[in-house]
């Protein structure tokens, strides 16, 4: 269970945010369409040496999110498994 309750909890707020934020809710005639509105996942580097380095940005990736991660896990989520960056 370690690790796992933050990363339901997060899908349930990505869940709420894709019912606010979509549909014909945000349709008012008349008026221009606003920007679109985006969820952001705030430093989702893993901080426990325990869990594996991408864990947070393999799990909470999705369309209308934005992710703020140290260059280190970028480089370790884009990198295949087993390969070495060349």
């Amino acid at each position: 269970m370690l690790g796992k309750v933050a990363i339901a909890n997060a899908k349930l707020a990505y869940h709420r945010f894709t019912e606010l934020f979509s549909g014909d809710a945000l349709e008012r005639p008349g008026q221009k369409r606003s920007p679109a509105q985006r969820l952001l996942w705030a430093s989702t580097s893993t901080k426990n040496p325990g869990y594996r380095d991408v864990i947070y940005v393999e799990e909470l990736i999705g369309s209308s999110t934005v992710n703020t991660i140290p260059p280190a896990t970028f480089n370790a989520f884009r990198e295949p498994a087993g390969f070495a960056q060349v």
